[in-house]
């Protein structure tokens, strides 16, 4: 079977094209929606299937359009994964598949199922978990060891159960002056009025390239890992237990 993947972010690259290629699937990797190099390789390569994941930077209305016109044109099945369901269903996948009406979908989330088939979409449930030749156990490195890490993003309204799981997970730790490591963005705007607790600035560390979060997992002694729902696991939740972290 060939198939053509979509997309430049490294947690998307490490996932699904190595799995395709592992059950003996040819793989053609695009790293952007460009509208004269997308035809070209539609035309050049007749793959069987488009695969699409995500939000991502990449999925700006225009090039969303120019994907939805160029999948028609070629006549190819189009599959898209909807990573961030159920909380971003309404402002990222609902729009994504308005643009590009692939025929399949693929949610990480099964509550979000039967939205889809109402909509009239073949949907199906596809949890994120991790690619075990890159999230395994690996020897830790000095710069990230510490008594307990989080890597993760701070919410913007904290309006899910993430929330809750910041303030189980995060804040006793940090108001009780433990050695709490966090690697991930907007931690220096964090509003205390909106999760409930502020966050000292020499906890933080920065947004944390992809590829070197196995470090980070490798190296701490305790890693924290927030969840979005209560009845789904993070892909993270998953990359930890890979690399062997304590979880």
């Amino acid at each position: 079977m060939k198939i053509l993947f979509i997309e430049t972010d490294p947690q998307y690259l490490l996932g699904l094209p190595p799995g395709f290629q592992r059950q003996g699937c040819q793989v053609t990797v695009l790293n952007d929606i460009v509208e004269e190099e997308l035809d070209r390789v539609l035309r050049k390569n007749r793959p069987d299937l488009v695969v699409t994941a995500g939000w991502t930077k990449i999925h700006t209305k225009r090039k969303l359009k120019i994907l939805g016109q160029l999948i028609k044109k070629h006549r190819v099945k189009h599959a898209y994964w909807a990573t961030e369901d159920p909380r971003w269903t309404d402002e990222w996948s609902l729009p994504y598949i308005e643009a590009t009406h692939p025929n399949f979908i693929f949610t990480i989330d099964r509550e979000s199922i039967p939205f889809y088939r109402e909509l009239g979409y073949a949907a199906h449930y596809l949890p994120w978990a991790c690619n075990p030749e890159f999230h395994r156990p690996a020897m830790p490195k000095e710069e990230y060891k510490c008594d307990i890490a989080l890597v993760a993003t701070a919410g913007i309204t904290w309006s899910s159960y993430r929330r809750d799981s910041a303030q189980i997970l995060l804040k006793p730790l940090v108001e009780n002056g433990y050695d709490v490591v966090i690697w991930g963005g907007r931690w220096d705007t964090l509003d205390p009025d909106i999760v409930g607790f502020d966050v000292d600035a020499y906890h933080l560390r920065g947004k944390l390239p992809y590829l070197k979060t196995n470090h980070v997992y490798s190296s701490a002694k305790i890693v924290l890992g927030f969840q979005n729902v209560t009845n789904e696991l993070t892909s993270r939740t998953y990359e930890i237990l890979g690399a062997g972290g304590f979880f």
